[in-house]
């Protein structure tokens, strides 16, 4: 009798024992070693037994510490996992009713129950505010994050439904101002970009392509100098696709140095029309791509055309942007510039400032004229501000540059500029780029006229 009580005894500790080890296993598997909560393991299962309700109701969510590498790094692996303890409890704490869980290194993922995307944004505004307020008030190393959102009612695979917000939040990082993306609006944007890629050369053949033209002008004289060309991509419906949309897309396929060399031949055949209705166009200059300067055959290309047209160096200028200088080595961008001189033209230095090389391409590279970027003047009353044009606006008159500054908008830019030797300005406080019907017809008034005047005596 004792006998068989001490081994059902045994048999019944043994019992407990199996399933606190087991119960400790299947704790350790499902939960995450760093945050304590749970990990992506318990999600995969808890996705499984999700009804199609909640899922339609639900948004999933994949999140990242920006460079948490180099936040290793600069800090220690100490400091880093000390972070991931942060962002999991900033998440719980700020949106109590939600599920995270951390996928691996210092990549999270969410339910959120919402498919409103302004209520889903608010949602992890809310989420980082919390997390500034832990970066503050501990004093921890300053980080960002960045976010990729889809519905989760797309697809019963949560691998596909991950990789969907994988993808968005690379193109979150990719962008300088937007730090969480929808993936429908990423596949939008690439069904878009793509369908420009593709109509392309139907565009070039259709002469869908227009060049339009701001005018430069002499502050002092009040009087048009030149003009910047303006690409402008004209619909079947006779409305236009702003170069901001579909420059960047030509840049990463290549076909920019194809429309290029368009805009060069629509130019360089708007100047001989006004030469021939004896209208004089001043000069004009036609922005470059910086991958010309690897493959040199827009120099070819401009020998061609303005042989062609009979143009004048004095009737053309080439802007190359600030930033070319990065992308390759000084004695690349120096000798595609001199290949431009040799030609007769000049080279301008746009979007000054932009750029990580700026001192370092004025010191190597001989251009003819710097071209102030329009966030720099918009900023013109900043203190600051303004004692670093002041010794730009100096330092291009000691090197013989002419200076012409972008994006004038106010009377009282147009007297800091001038007032400080810059004399030169393009901006909507004078003109709006133009179609070259309009812009010949302004050459012929002669004197320019601020477009508030031109509002009050009913000109425009």
């Amino acid at each position: 009798m004792e006998i068989g009580f001490l081994i059902v005894a045994a048999a019944c500790i043994y019992t407990v024992v199996y399933c606190s080890v087991q119960k400790r296993k299947i704790g350790t598997v499902i939960t995450d070693r760093i945050t304590g909560g749970l990990n992506f393991q318990y999600f995969k299962l808890y996705f499984e037994k999700i009804g199609l309700n909640e899922r339609m109701e639900s948004s999933f969510v994949s999140f990242d510490i920006d460079k948490f590498k180099a936040i290793n790094l600069l800090y220690g692996m100490e400091t880093g996992d000390e972070l991931l303890r942060t962002v999991y409890r900033s998440f719980c704490e700020a949106l109590p009713g939600e599920q995270v869980y951390r996928y691996h290194s210092d990549v999270f993922v969410a339910v959120l129950h919402e498919t409103d995307r302004e209520k889903v944004r608010e949602k992890l505004d809310r989420f980082k505010t919390r997390v500034q307020k832990e970066i503050d008030d501990r004093s921890l190393p300053e980080f960002t994050l960045t976010f990729g959102v889809c519905p989760m009612d797309g697809s019963d695979d949560i691998s596909v439904i991950y990789s969907n917000t994988a993808l968005a939040r690379q193109a979150a990082k990719e962008s300088i101002t937007d730090k969480e993306k929808f993936y429908d609006e990423v596949v939008k944007e690439h069904l878009s970009c793509r369908n420009m890629e593709m109509n392309f050369k139907n565009a070039l053949k259709e002469g869908a392509f227009e060049v339009w033209y701001q005018p430069k002008i002499d502050m002092r004289a009040g009087t048009i100098c030149g003009a910047e060309a303006l690409v402008r991509w004209r619909t079947e419906d006779g409305a236009y696709i702003s170069p901001g949309e579909f420059i960047s897309v030509f840049e990463s396929t290549g076909q920019i140095m194809e429309l290029d060399g368009e805009v060069l031949r629509l130019v360089c055949a708007d100047i001989r029309r006004a030469k021939e209705q004896g209208i004089e166009m001043r000069p004009v200059s036609v922005n470059l791509s910086k991958l010309h300067i690897i493959k040199g055959g827009i120099l070819n290309r401009i020998r061609e055309l303005t042989e062609e047209y009979g143009i004048k160096p004095s009737e053309l200028s080439f802007e190359i942007t600030e930033s070319a200088a990065e992308m390759y080595a000084k004695g690349e961008l120096e000798s595609f510039v001199d290949s431009i001189h040799q030609m007769g033209y000049q080279a301008d230095m746009d979007d000054y400032g932009t750029g990580t090389s700026t001192l370092r391409s004025l010191a190597y590279t001989h251009f003819d004229t710097l071209k102030l970027e329009r966030s720099f003047v918009g900023m013109i009353g900043d203190e600051r501000m303004d004692i670093i044009l002041r010794s730009t606006i100096d330092m291009a008159r000691r090197l013989d540059m002419v200076i012409v500054a972008e994006g004038v908008e106010t009377g009282e830019q147009v007297k800091f500029l001038t007032g400080n030797g810059c004399y030169i300005a393009q901006g909507y406080y004078y003109y709006r780029p133009m179609p070259v019907s309009e812009y010949l017809e302004k050459l012929a008034e002669r004197i320019v006229m601020p477009e508030e005047d031109r509002r009050e005596e009913g000109a425009v």
